[in-house]
C-alpha cells in the first residue's frame, strides 16, 4: 500500500530537465552494461532512457560522457526502456583509473574488444 495518492511526486527534491546528456551504465566492476540518455536529475537521482530493452541489476554505476563522473545508484521503478534511480550518498564521484575514464567518455564501440572479454 502506497502512502502516497497516484500522481503525487514522491521525490525528496524536485528533477531538473537535462538537456539530453549521454551516460553508460556499468555494472559493480566497472563493466559496461548499455548506454543511455539523461532525461532529469536532481542531486538524488535521475530518470534515465535506455538505447534498448535491457535486463539491469538493482544495483548499477552511472558513468555521464559530459563530466566523465561515475556514481553508484539504485535503480528505483522500471518503464519499458526507461528507469529511475537513486544515487547512493557519498558514492557520487567514485574512482576509476584515468584510462578506464577516457575509454569510457567517447563511444563506447572505440572500446578495444578484447578488453571487454570476461574470463
Amino acid at each position: 500500500m502506497s502512502l502516497h495518492p497516484p500522481g503525487e511526486e514522491k521525490r525528496s527534491e524536485r528533477r531538473r530537465r537535462t538537456r539530453l546528456r549521454a551516460g553508460k551504465i556499468l555494472d559493480c566492476r566497472n563493466a559496461f552494461l548499455i548506454e543511455c540518455l539523461v532525461h532529469d536529475r536532481s542531486p538524488d537521482g535521475a530518470r534515465l532512457r535506455l538505447v534498448a530493452p535491457v535486463a539491469l541489476p538493482d544495483s548499477i554505476r552511472l558513468f555521464e560522457d559530459e563530466d566523465r563522473r561515475l556514481a553508484a545508484a539504485d535503480v528505483i521503478w522500471r518503464n519499458g526502456q526507461e528507469i529511475g534511480i537513486r544515487f547512493r550518498p557519498g558514492q557520487s564521484d567514485l574512482a576509476m583509473t584515468a584510462r578506464a575514464r577516457a575509454a569510457m567518455a567517447g563511444p563506447y564501440y572505440a572500446v578495444a574488444e578484447r578488453s571487454l572479454t570476461r574470463r
